[in-house]
């Protein structure tokens, strides 16, 4: 088949209500590496987020894989890409190496937008929900909840890899704006401390970005840096350790937060210093602590 049989056949398919077969199609072009008519592409998957098509095998690894080529193809229309994101939301935080690319920078770049995430999944603060949300406010609270859980991409982050200092602080401004009013602010706090777990090194080598650590030094942040040391703690993962090895990993960390505790109060970061402390000495608890569980199991 070359490609116009290929398009061909995508377009009776997706005719046909049946964007799954379309799929396995997409991904034949994609191996081959055909061009692949990206328009086909979107509407397959569009289709694919609501269809009752009859079938044994959802590709999850294709939708992935043709998720992730829409996303590098600067073609595609931002709605269309967020439409899929968002239909696909699930499969993308859940499926090994996936991760909504767009959706999060979005929250990374659009302060607005990450404040609608916040106030769709929370009520504002010292206020009681005076009805039950209907099914679709539900679905997109949930929706929501799994973006903010799962997003590692920290404002200011460009999408050449690069970090804007001044991008961070504006985008950190007009959060605090809108959330104070709206009376999110403190879980908007705690998911930016969350996200802030993935920060990137200053240019000039220091550990973390000095404008991120200089927010996270800030008298008024103490919600942040709660969130800040829970990100850090639970992007830990899980650890398997032998028996040998119980405790020297968390030793290693102590020692690593001990050393960078140091450099942030060599850089006048104190405030942020004491909270990276508390986690020195959290691992360092654990790492006495685990060797006795074992012995006591024993």
């Amino acid at each position: 088949m070359d490609n116009n049989d290929f398009n061909y056949a995508i377009e009776k398919l997706i005719n046909y209500g049946r964007p799954h077969s379309t799929i396995g199609i997409l991904m034949r072009m994609l191996r081959q590496k055909e061009i692949i008519n990206t328009n086909l592409c979107v509407k397959a998957l569009i289709q694919g987020i609501t269809s009752t098509e009859e079938t044994n095998i959802i590709d999850s690894n294709g939708i992935v894989k043709l998720i992730s080529y829409l996303e590098n193809d600067s073609s595609v229309n931002q709605s269309d890409l967020f439409k899929i994101e968002w239909g696909y939301l699930r499969l993308l935080v859940h499926y090994p190496g996936a991760y909504p690319n767009y959706l999060a920078f979005q929250l990374a770049s659009d302060p607005k937008f990450f404040c609608e995430i916040i106030q769709s999944i929370y009520i504002p603060k010292n206020e009681v929900r005076k009805e039950p949300p209907t099914k679709a406010q539900q679905q997109i609270a949930e929706n929501a909840w799994h973006l903010l859980y799962h997003w590692k991409t920290p404002p200011g982050l460009q999408k050449d890899g690069s970090f804007s200092e001044s991008a961070f602080s504006d985008w950190i401004k007009n959060v605090e704006e809108i959330c104070k009013k709206s009376g999110h602010l403190d879980i908007a706090y705690d998911h930016i401390g969350k996200v802030l777990a993935y920060s990137p090194p200053d240019n000039d080598g220091f550990w973390i970005n000095k404008t991120i650590a200089e927010f996270l030094n800030r008298k008024d942040t103490d919600i942040v840096r709660k969130g800040y040391i829970s990100g850090l703690y639970n992007s830990r993962g899980v650890i398997q350790e032998s028996i040998d090895d119980l405790g020297k990993d968390d030793k290693k960390l102590a020692e690593g937060y001990e050393k960078k505790a140091n450099e942030l109060d060599e850089n006048g970061f104190y405030i942020f210093s004491e909270s990276i402390r508390g986690l020195e000495k959290q691992y360092d608890l654990e790492a006495v602590k685990m060797p006795y569980i074992i012995d006591e199991l024993d």
